[in-house]
């Protein structure tokens, strides 16, 4: 017959090893800030998104750019690599500001960042673990 003690030791040990190898998986997230200006003038609302170049399945995260500055925190579950970076902003073409857009009703848009940030964005960026500030000073010439 086992010592009841031993058979406690034998579990502890193994549920511990097991706890210990699962986290070895996981990877230490990243928070990502920094501004966004479209030739030199900030951007006063829009989004930006990093997608995963170096992790399968594909790993993204996007939020608000406001005022020319966004955060991306760890939250978001970003890990080190590679980032393909993609950046908008969408404009009134009648020249209304956000804060005059009524929301209710639809509004005719264009993009005011030009597609080489966006859809064929060739913008990189190498994110590490922990902190990291990545600032976006487009120009369009």
């Amino acid at each position: 017959m086992r010592d009841f003690n031993s058979l406690n030791t034998f579990y502890v040990a193994t549920i511990g090893g097991l706890l210990l190898f699962a986290g070895c998986g996981s990877a230490p997230e990243a928070t990502v800030v920094g501004k966004v200006t479209l030739d030199s003038a900030i951007i006063e609302n829009g989004t930006i998104t990093f997608v995963s170049i170096d992790h399968k399945p594909e790993i993204s995260a996007w939020n608000i750019v406001e005022k020319g500055r966004y955060m991306i925190p760890a939250s978001a579950g970003m890990i080190s690599g590679k980032y393909r970076v993609e950046i908008r902003a969408l404009q009134d073409v009648n020249g209304a500001k956000p804060a005059q857009i009524d929301t209710t009703v639809p509004v005719m848009a264009k993009e005011l960042i030009p597609e080489k940030f966006n859809s064929k964005s060739k913008l990189v960026v190498e994110i590490t673990a922990g902190e990291n500030t990545s600032d976006f000073l487009l120009k369009t010439k």
